[in-house]
C-alpha cells in the first residue's frame, strides 16, 4: 500500500493546488473517494495552512438511498467539525429540460452548485476526488469517441479553481487507506448500472483489458496518462497561441483565415480546430473526424457542414468559420458622443479630436459633432432598405449590397453594428463612415469614434 498522505502531498506540491490562507470546498457525495479526499485533506490542513467547508447534492434519483447519502453525510461533517451545504435537486427534470443525459445534468447542477457556493462563501479552491481511475476511464472513454492529443492527457489536476488531489491514487490504495482508518462509506447502487457508459467501461472494458491482455493495465495507463499529461499542457499553451494570433469573434464563434492556416504546422492547425470545435460544443468530445471534415471544407471556395454538437462549419470568400448556428437578434442602444459605451465583446469610445489623419485606421470614425446636434444617436443592427453615402464612393449605396460587396458573409451581417443619427447611418462600425457625417479637416469640433474589442 502506498503512504496515502506521502502521495497526495506529492501531487498538492508539484501541481501547487493549495497556497495557505486558502478557503476549499470538497465535494463530499459520501462514497468513498469523496470521504478518502475529505480525511485526506483534514490530517493535512493544519500542515497545508487552508480551511475546509463541504458540498453535497441530492440528487433525488435513488429515493431513499439518495436521503441516507445526505444523512450520511451530514454525520461526517458534524463529526470532523467541517461546515457543510446542502443541495437537493431533481436531476432527472434537469435532464429532461435541458435534454441531456442524467449524468451530464447530474454533473452540471454539481459544478454549478460549487460555483454559486464558492462566489457567494468566498472559497477560492474547489476539490473534487477524481483518482487515477477515473482518469483511466475517461481517457478510454474518448479514444472510443475519437480524440485528439489534447484529450489524452485525461482529467486535468488542476482547472481554474477545481483542484484534485487524488487523480494519481488509485482506488484500491482508496479503500485500504479507509478500512485502515475505520472509515465507513456510502456504495452508490446506480454505480453497478451497465446502462452508464462509463459503468460499462469500469466493469466490462477495463476488466477484459486487464484480463486478455495487461493484468497491470489500469497503473501502467494511468502512468502513461500522466506524462501525456504534461504533453498536452505544453500543446495546449501553443494552441492558444496560435488561437490568439488567428481567431476572429463572429456571431457564434470563430473564424479563421484559411491562408494563413496553410501557414502554420499541420498538426497545430489540427489541433486548434479540434479546440475550437469542442468549446463551441460545450466541452462534448466530437472527434477528429469532425477536425478532418473541417479541414477539407477549408480547401473548398464556399460550402457549410455540420460538425455535431450544433456546431457547423462554413467558407465562406477565404475564412473558414466554425460557430454555432444562430441567428443574430436586432438590437437598439442609445449612446451619448462622449465616454465609453459596452456591446458584447466589443466598446465603442467617443473623444474630442483636432483634425482629420490622412487615413483614418477602420476601427475608428471621425465625425463632424455639428451634423449630429439635435438627433438621437443609437447603436443598432441593420434594417430593412438601409441605405448610406459611404467615404470615398459616389453617391448613395443600400446597406445590403455594400456588406455583399465587402464579403462580410450572410450570417454576420444582421450583427454588424450601425452608429446612426435618428434614421441616418453615421458609421457602419468598423467599415466606413456616411459622407453626410464625416468630418472634413477644417472642421472645429470633431468626435473620433472607436471601437475596441473588450474583455468581460
Amino acid at each position: 500500500m502506498i503512504d496515502m498522505l506521502a502521495k497526495v502531498k506529492e501531487t498538492i506540491n508539484r501541481y501547487a493546488l493549495f497556497q495557505p490562507g486558502d478557503k476549499v470546498l470538497v465535494a463530499l457525495s459520501g462514497g468513498a473517494d469523496s470521504v478518502c479526499l475529505l480525511s485526506v485533506l483534514k490530517a493535512m490542513s493544519r500542515e497545508l495552512q487552508i480551511s475546509l467547508f463541504a458540498a453535497h447534492v441530492n440528487h433525488g434519483l435513488r429515493g431513499k438511498e439518495s436521503d441516507e447519502d445526505e444523512a450520511f453525510v451530514r454525520k461526517l461533517c458534524f463529526e470532523s467539525e467541517v461546515p457543510l451545504f446542502v443541495c437537493r435537486a431533481d436531476v432527472a427534470a434537469l435532464a429532461k429540460e435541458n435534454k441531456c443525459g442524467l449524468e451530464e445534468a447530474g454533473r452540471n447542477k454539481r459544478y454549478s452548485f460549487f460555483q454559486e457556493l464558492a462566489d457567494r462563501e468566498q472559497l477560492n479552491k474547489i476539490a473534487t476526488a477524481h483518482h487515477a481511475g477515473d482518469n483511466v476511464e475517461t481517457v478510454l472513454m474518448r479514444l472510443i469517441r475519437g480524440t485528439g492529443p489534447l484529450g489524452l492527457g485525461g482529467i486535468p489536476c488542476r482547472n481554474g479553481q477545481v483542484v484534485r488531489p487524488l487523480l494519481y491514487v488509485n482506488r484500491t490504495d482508496i479503500e485500504t487507506y479507509l478500512q485502515i482508518n475505520g472509515l465507513a462509506w456510502r456504495e452508490d447502487s446506480s454505480n453497478k448500472e451497465t446502462v452508464y457508459t462509463r459503468n460499462r467501461v469500469r466493469h466490462q472494458l477495463v476488466p477484459m483489458l486487464e484480463t486478455e491482455f495487461n493484468p497491470d493495465f489500469r497503473n501502467n495507463f494511468s502512468e502513461q496518462i500522466e506524462l501525456y499529461a504534461a504533453g498536452a499542457a505544453y500543446l495546449e499553451e501553443e494552441v492558444q497561441k496560435l488561437f490568439t494570433a488567428l481567431a476572429i469573434s463572429v456571431t457564434g464563434g470563430f473564424g479563421f483565415n484559411c491562408q494563413d492556416l496553410r501557414m502554420e504546422n499541420e498538426f497545430l492547425v489540427s489541433m486548434l480546430l479540434h479546440k475550437t470545435i469542442v468549446f463551441l460544443a460545450g466541452g462534448r468530445e466530437t472527434g477528429m473526424t469532425a477536425v478532418r471534415r473541417a479541414k477539407e471544407l477549408s480547401s473548398h471556395s464556399q460550402g457549410e457542414i455540420q460538425l455535431g454538437g450544433g456546431v457547423v462549419a462554413q467558407m465562406c470568400h477565404g475564412v473558414l468559420y466554425i460557430r454555432k448556428k444562430m441567428d443574430a437578434k436586432p438590437f437598439s442602444y442609445e449612446v451619448k458622443p462622449e465616454g465609453d459605451f459596452l456591446f458584447g465583446d466589443r466598446k465603442i469610445v467617443f473623444s474630442a479630436a483636432e483634425t482629420v489623419p490622412e487615413h483614418p485606421d477602420t476601427k475608428q470614425a471621425y465625425i463632424n459633432a455639428e451634423a449630429l446636434k439635435g438627433k438621437k444617436l443609437v447603436l443598432r443592427s441593420r434594417r430593412e432598405g438601409d441605405c448610406f453615402y459611404p467615404v470615398g464612393m459616389d453617391g448613395k449605396q443600400k446597406l445590403k449590397d455594400y456588406l455583399i460587396n465587402k464579403k462580410i458573409p450572410r450570417f454576420m451581417r444582421n450583427s454588424v453594428p450601425l452608429l446612426a443619427a435618428d434614421d441616418d447611418i453615421v458609421w457602419v462600425v468598423g467599415e466606413r463612415a456616411d459622407a453626410r457625417y464625416a468630418a472634413r479637416k477644417e472642421d472645429k469640433n470633431i468626435i473620433c469614434v472607436t471601437v475596441e474589442n473588450h474583455k468581460k
